[in-house]
């Protein structure tokens, strides 16, 4: 049956209970949720109540509701409770789904209705809030559906999942684990393959005489059994003939057997073998790569633009010819000289600048030695050498400069000169000495015409550049390089040349095995007085815990100075391509490099020989060293015992007495000399380390 109104409202309505008599639906598939939208219900249909409809109803005895024919409103989902009826006749089921009057609602079974109310003509309250339906007679009616209940309905379409985003939404508590590895014996790998290869060419004829036959090869009928065949009648005779004319050599025994000799020297068998792995030019030797990497980058820096606009202006003004390729070949060339003359008098500077820079000392001190200062000139006099130092010292405006210039700027010390930076000064004052001399003018033309003073003269290669029939910055770095460094500094560069010393003195399989007992106690003596340093991964050793290790060990005297040590320290590091980006390598020393340093001080220093030991009866340099300390022995220091006087004893017992001595000045008191392992442990320890 149907109800009244429910509520006010401005359009009246009535509304309708769930019809129970609508035929069941097939088998359910999905769970359907109640509608949000009670005032827009999802209407699909309208049919007429079971029995007819319309006059046809109510003239057949249906049952209707104030004399108006029923409908069936049909909503999404077309479920069981989807058909409502309206305007029908209550029946006894409905009572089951109505609460009593007195208690103003409906009961828990009745959780879905549906209320219509008739649109009134020109109401616009309904416009934003109601949705509108018309009916099959052509009028307009609102609803509101309530619908309280859950059930799984029929749908034929597919719900696509959310897809997955946490690891519970696929039901596990973890990510599964990884496959196991496959590890694969070596009995399980296959064999190598070695084709086969294809048999050599068979030869046509025959190369050796054989006997007398009919070869098969000849007349192409097969292969001569001949070939590959020599026959015992025909032996190969092989014939020499001695050359008397080379003398006889001694090393021979008065039974005619060679007399052995020293073995041959095995780099990669002796002390000296990590050098081959930690040095920038992966060998024993500084190469020739690597200095050139060096000078290419050395080069680079030296000719910034200031030196670039410099030579440009000078080249406009029609002074000399500037030609940077030339400059550069020639720099090129003495480059390796440069770079002795820089790192001698770097290392003198010691203790004060590190050792990849030379700091303002050791620059006078180098332009004294190689007579560089004119007192009277008017261009390279001291203070014109000093702007210049000045010069050659400031950076570059930071925005013009590139991401390894800036890092270049960072490193750089403003107050002494890097090896890029003395090549550049060296072309400044190359260009001050003998392209800027006072009598330019008239003087150059009355030598060039063979009058005035100087006429008739040839010109030193040390001289000045006036009188020179072309005037170039070629040759005046030609004169700087050959007349003042090369003159001046030639007996000092065969003695700092770092090779000329490894391969004349150092690399012998006789000092390899001079070190090779004491390996074990010297490398714990290496990491008790060095550090780990920033930037580099192995231990190294810096100049100053050298010094302090020369001091404690005995192996500084009135000969061997700190001059001296640092001298040997320096030359004992291997080349560094870059020694401004990669300043730790370039000032510090390795193990490897460390057995040279001793070897380099034990040939500066004056130890005993053997027969001195035995005439002092001293079991070691040690207590000889502590015998002429107390003043029991007198004894004259030998010719080669100066730094630059080349050795003759050999440099295998010098080592021995430098390792003696060392040992027994590291040693504790009580120990007689004698230094063992553990001793050795705390020696950087109780000295302190020097950072």
């Amino acid at each position: 049956g149907g109800m009244a109104a429910a509520g006010a409202a401005t359009e009246s309505g009535t509304t309708a209970l769930l019809d129970l008599s609508a035929p069941p639906r097939p088998a359910v598939v999905r769970l359907t949720e109640t509608h949000s939208f009670r005032w827009k219900p999802p209407v699909m249909a309208y049919a007429r109540p079971q029995g007819g409809g319309g006059d046809a109803a109510a003239n057949s005895g249906a049952p209707t509701l104030h004399g108006k024919p029923g409908i069936t409103v049909v909503v999404a989902p077309q479920t069981k409770r989807a058909r409502i009826q309206f305007d029908r006749p209550a029946t006894e089921a409905d009572s089951l789904l109505v609460a009593p009057p007195e208690t103003g609602s409906l009961g828990k079974r009745a959780s879905v209705r549906m209320c219509k109310f008739e649109h009134t003509p020109g109401a616009q309250f309904c416009k934003h809030l109601y949705k509108h339906y018309r009916l099959p007679d052509g009028s307009l009616v609102h609803y509101y559906h309530e619908d309280n209940l859950h059930e799984l309905v029929p749908d034929s379409v597919v719900q696509v999942p959310k897809p997955p985003i946490t690891i519970a939404a696929i039901f596990q508590k973890a990510l599964p684990l990884p496959p196991s590895v496959l590890r694969m014996e070596p009995s399980d790998r296959p064999p190598p393959l070695y084709p086969e290869p294809p048999p050599p060419p068979k030869p046509a004829t025959h190369t050796l005489k054989t006997p007398a036959h009919v070869c098969a090869s000849a007349n192409g009928s097969g292969r001569c059994a001949l070939f590959g065949v020599l026959p015992d009648s025909m032996p190969i005779a092989f014939g020499f003939t001695e050359d008397r004319s080379a003398p006889v050599s001694d090393d021979r025994s008065d039974t005619g057997e060679a007399a052995a000799g020293p073995p041959p020297f095995d780099p990669y068998k002796s002390v000296f073998v990590a050098r081959a792995s930690e040095s920038a030019a992966r060998a024993f030797l500084d190469t020739k790569r690597v200095r050139d990497k060096a000078f290419r980058l050395d080069w680079s820096r030296a000719t910034p633009p200031r030196m670039t606009a410099l030579l440009e202006k000078l080249a406009r003004e029609g002074k000399f010819k500037a030609d940077v390729k030339l400059l550069r070949g020639l720099m090129h060339d003495a480059y390796r000289m440069v770079c002795n003359v820089f790192d001698f008098y770097a290392a003198t500077d010691s203790g004060i600048t590190p050792l990849h820079v030379m700091g303002y000392n050791a620059f006078n001190e180098c332009l004294d030695f190689l007579h560089i200062v004119d007192p009277a000139s008017t261009s390279i006099r001291q203070e014109h050498v000093d702007l210049m130092y000045t010069a050659v010292n400031v950076e570059a405006a930071a925005k013009d400069a590139s991401e390894e210039e800036k890092l270049a700027m960072r490193l750089n010390l403003d107050r002494a000169l890097t090896r890029y930076e003395f090549m550049e000064l060296l072309m400044r004052m190359a260009i001050a000495k003998y392209m800027k001399q006072p009598d330019d003018g008239a003087a150059v033309a009355a030598r060039k015409r063979g009058t005035g003073k100087g006429a008739g003269r040839r010109p030193s290669i040390a001289g000045d550049a006036s009188a020179l029939t072309e005037e170039t910055t070629y040759d005046a770095l030609r004169l700087l390089l050959e007349g003042c460094l090369r003159e001046n500094f030639a007996p000092l560069d065969a003695i700092v040349d770092s090779n000329k010393f490894r391969l004349e003195r150092l690399y012998t399989t006789a000092v390899s095995e001079a070190f090779r007992p004491h390996i074990p106690l010297l490398e714990v003596i290496f990491d008790s007085f060095a550090s780990h340093k920033q930037g580099v991964k192995q231990q190294r050793m810096s100049e100053a815990e050298w010094m302090q290790l020369c001091s404690r060990a005995g192996m500084l005297s009135e000969g061997v100075t700190r001059k001296e040590a640092a001298l040997a320290f320096s030359a004992a590091r291997m080349k560094v391509v870059d020694d401004v980006k990669h300043a730790t390598a370039a000032t510090t020393i390795t193990f490897t490099d460390f057995l040279e340093a001793i070897a380099r001080m034990a040939d500066f220093a004056n130890p005993p020989t053997l027969e001195e030991m035995r005439a002092a009866n001293c079991k070691n340099a040690w207590e000889f060293a502590r015998a002429e300390a107390a003043g029991g022995l007198e004894r004259a220091r030998r010719a080669s015992g100066d730094w630059n006087v080349p050795s003759t004893r050999p440099l295998e017992e010098r080592v021995a007495r430098q390792l003696e001595l060392m040992f027994g000045n590291l040693a504790p008191p009580q120990a007689d000399g004698k230094l063992t392992i553990n001793e050795a442990r705390h020696l950087g320890r109780k000295a302190g380390r020097a950072r």
